[in-house]
């Protein structure tokens, strides 16, 4: 299914390469992501952007308004049952998860991006959690900064062994951090 839902954006949008973001697109996060995506469109003709999750249909129209030029790069899902949260999340080549207070755990549309193995770029900030700082499969760029997050998925979109090796260590990342086992584990001790 995932593989389906890649073919039919990347024809949607002419893209070689999809950038997704999970989420619900309030002002929080919606402030950082919107120049982002600008950043990252038009830094790569060759990306397009997938907008997942409640309210994306609002931020890709508001953003198509403000920016005719990416319309066509743009691709909203809406919201999505968990399954079709975990095909649309591994038809991405990237994901953007950027935070005010920064990647933590408690941010579900993060940990979703990772257990499901996709290539991840998120922002640090107040809240994030020593553990990200201690890894590499992530790529953890400061808050506000579009520049650097656009810069972050470059670097993922043009070596395929770097994005490959990304994708398996979120994995490995969520397993060996965050997954119920470990949890599980965690509490027992």
């Amino acid at each position: 299914a995932s593989q389906a839902l890649a073919h039919t954006w990347r024809e949607k949008t002419g893209a070689r390469w999809l950038i997704g973001h999970f989420g619900t697109y309030g002002d929080h996060v919606r402030g950082l992501l919107d120049p982002a995506v600008r950043q990252i469109l038009k830094d790569n003709p060759a990306t397009g952007f997938v907008a997942l999750g409640l309210n994306s249909e609002k931020f890709v129209q508001q953003l198509a308004v403000e920016e005719p030029s990416l319309a066509s790069r743009l691709v909203a899902t809406g919201s999505l049952d968990s399954t079709d949260v975990a095909d649309a999340l591994r038809a991405c080549d990237v994901i953007v998860q950027p935070f005010p207070d920064g990647a933590s755990s408690r941010r579900t549309s993060l940990m979703a991006g990772l257990a499901c193995g996709v290539a991840t770029v998120t922002t640090s900030g107040w809240l994030t959690e020593p553990v990200w700082s201690q890894q590499t499969a992530v790529s953890l760029v400061p808050q506000g900064d579009a520049v650097a997050i656009s810069a972050a998925v470059q670097r993922l979109l043009s070596n395929d062994e770097l994005r490959q090796q990304s994708a398996a260590g979120a994995a490995e990342f969520y397993q060996q951090n965050f997954s119920v086992k470990r949890t599980v584990e965690h509490l027992a001790a």
